[in-house]
């Protein structure tokens, strides 16, 4: 037996020697070094605690090496490709400059890296000047207090105990459950910027990420994209309206959308070597991908042939090899069980962060739960679990910056709202730059108040605009305090005051008078809008902690403003009974405000209770 095993090795065993190195402690262990991971142990840094930061492969993670970076870049590419082919082009040269030279796809390809290169030393040096300990290697839980790290280049292993665990190990594409990637014809967006542009390409998955490849693909000229798509339309929770004008630059583009479709088939095909002798000028192997769809409300089936397919239908947490079975982690549906704070459960010193906690995919967020989770360990101050409203961008041939709720959340939600649409044709700076295609626009309260709900652009700068948006409604500002601010000239910025002065009926422009200026409003046909807008306002707290039983308990003189507040929000008959439910609940005659309640005038929902009205007003 033993003979034969050496003889299969060559005579002699494999030799695989790992030395082991000292036990480290540490205060706070992080395990992953992308954004989140990052953020995490500079955090730890700024509580004078001692940090170790593991990372398996290279510093910055999916973000530096396959994924925002690196697909921001090629955007940038894609984007200057497309001006240069464009009107504003045209206004320099006589010809376009596709018409006599095209992308160096080496040279974008080595610009990817060093990109990322230069973002990785400068990652490192800040770790370096902050102190943080980086072990290169693969961690693995061997108990809920210690952790082992495993380098495979040099063979060295270490064990690591800490405090505070914190997992940042990032996210993985989803697989197809009946398409395989082979990493050459069916890929994911991990291998695909790395690869020769293909002369076509069809995209499963029309979410953001499928969406915004889609775009870059189409805009360097090279590639026909064809993108399969199971809703009737790209971004299905977004408004109409701006998936409208998203849709219609992609097809400008001359994406292809395969909408209300599903896959039905996709297989991949390679030349043989009789094929090959066709045609001995190239000799390398010609292949593929054919696929099928199907139209999920005729039952149509259409069969396509395309170089490259891309997977492009989420990611999921990546916890491969990190052995959590042995930290005794819960894991539900492949992630982790977490409380509001990024606390694994049943453990008080394990938490995740970024992809690895199933949050929503963007580094911001993940950088800011990072920081949080710090502050949640170490912080004198109790805090509060991150915000949801944060700011997104969709990068596409439309840049798409959103914060707080659209219409359809609204309309959902039941919250009164008026909304303004500003064209930026309508603005200077757009004109200049001969880049008009987009708009602002804004959702408010449709009260006397007028706060901010969400803010919509489309266009040139947007992530500008949106970040001066997004502020506004963390603080809770009216669009009142917004058209105050004075700014430069000429400028994008510009079109988000002159929409906000829309809203407030004081713009120079009217609604209507260019096809680009929209202004209406929308309140929705029951009494929920009362309750919702309190929830939406923040103006909810006021009687939080009044029971809704017995009504004598509570501050008249907070119900009172409380009222005053959301009666603009009520028929006058609905006025005259809370009027009279007031002064009943009052004088403590719980039976006399329902009695006045009963015998009030009936409003256009039918007769108004007590329960339906005012006294749930402190509970909204």
């Amino acid at each position: 037996m033993l003979r034969r095993t050496l003889l299969l090795w060559g005579g002699k065993p494999p030799l695989v020697r790992w030395r082991p190195l000292d036990v480290s402690h540490f205060d706070v262990c992080v395990i992953g070094a992308g954004p989140a991971g990052i953020a995490s142990a500079l955090r730890a840094v700024n509580y004078k605690k001692r940090v170790c930061l593991i990372e398996a492969k290279r510093v910055g993670g999916c973000d530096l090496w396959n994924g925002a970076l690196q697909s921001k870049m090629m955007w940038e590419m894609s984007n200057f490709f497309a001006k240069a082919n464009g009107s504003a082009a045209l206004r320099v040269y006589k010809t376009t400059i596709s018409s006599f030279m095209e992308p160096d796809e080496k040279k974008m390809r080595e610009s990817l890296v060093r990109g990322s290169e230069i973002r990785e030393q400068q990652i490192l040096e800040v770790l370096r000047t902050a102190q943080v300990s980086v072990l290169y290697g693969g961690a693995f839980f061997i108990s809920p207090h210690e952790v082992e790290v495993r380098n495979r280049e040099t063979k060295e292993y270490r064990t690591v105990t800490a405090d505070y665990f914190i997992i940042a190990t990032g996210s993985t594409p989803n697989e197809h459950p009946y398409v395989q990637t082979d990493r050459k014809h069916v890929v994911t967006s991990d291998e695909l910027m790395m690869m020769p542009l293909p002369k076509s390409m069809v995209i499963v998955g029309a979410g953001v990420l499928g969406s915004e490849f889609a775009a870059i693909y189409a805009r360097l000229g090279k590639t026909k994209v064809y993108l399969i798509d199971k809703e009737r339309c790209i971004l299905p929770g977004e408004d109409d309206d701006i998936v409208e004008k998203i849709q219609q630059a992609m097809e400008a583009d001359g994406v292809v959308i395969h909408r209300d479709s599903v896959l039905y088939h996709m297989r991949t095909w390679e030349e043989t070597d009789a094929e090959m002798q066709a045609h001995p000028e190239d000799p390398a192997r010609r292949g593929g991908v054919r696929y099928s769809i199907m139209n999920k409300r005729t039952r149509e089936i259409a069969t396509y042939e395309v170089e490259r397919a891309l997977i492009a239908i989420g990611r999921a947490p990546n916890y491969k090899g990190l052995g959590l079975q042995n930290a005794k982690c819960r894991v539900r549906e492949g992630a982790l069980v977490l409380d509001p704070f990024g606390k694994c459960a049943d453990h008080d010193h394990i938490y995740a962060v970024g992809d690895a906690a199933n949050d929503s995919k963007l580094v911001s967020v993940g950088e800011t739960k990072g920081r949080l989770v710090v502050d949640h360990i170490f912080g004198v101050q109790p805090t509060v679990p991150l915000q949801h409203d944060f700011t997104r961008l969709i990068f596409m041939g439309i840049t798409v910056a959103s914060v707080g709720m659209n219409e359809k959340q609204c309309r959902k939600k039941n919250i009164s709202y008026r909304m303004a649409r500003y064209g930026l044709e309508l603005c200077s700076r757009t004109i200049a730059a001969d880049n008009t295609n987009g708009f602002v626009k804004i959702i408010t309260t449709n009260d006397s108040k007028k706060m901010l709900l969400g803010v919509r652009v489309l266009g040139m700068n947007a992530s500008a605009i949106i970040e001066l948006a997004a502020a506004a409604i963390r603080r809770k500002q009216s669009a009142y305090e917004l058209s105050k601010l004075l700014t430069a000239y000429p400028s994008v910025s510009q079109a988000f005051l002159e929409c906000l002065c829309v809203i407030l009926d004081s713009s120079t422009l009217k609604p209507g008078s260019f096809p680009g200026l929209i202004c209406y409003e929308w309140t929705p046909p029951d009494y929920e809008r009362g309750r919702a807008y309190a929830s939406a306002s923040g103006t909810d707290n006021v009687l939080a902690e009044c029971p809704a039983a017995p009504y004598e308990g509570r501050n008249m003189l907070e119900e009172k403003r409380c009222f005053r507040e959301r009666a603009s929000y009520f028929s006058t008959a609905e006025l005259r009974a809370a009027k009279k439910v007031a002064e009943a609940v009052e004088r403590g005659a719980v039976a006399r405000a329902e009695k006045a309640s009963i015998d009030a005038p009936a409003s256009d929902g039918g007769p108004l209770h007590p329960g339906s009205f005012f006294f749930s007003l402190g509970h909204f």
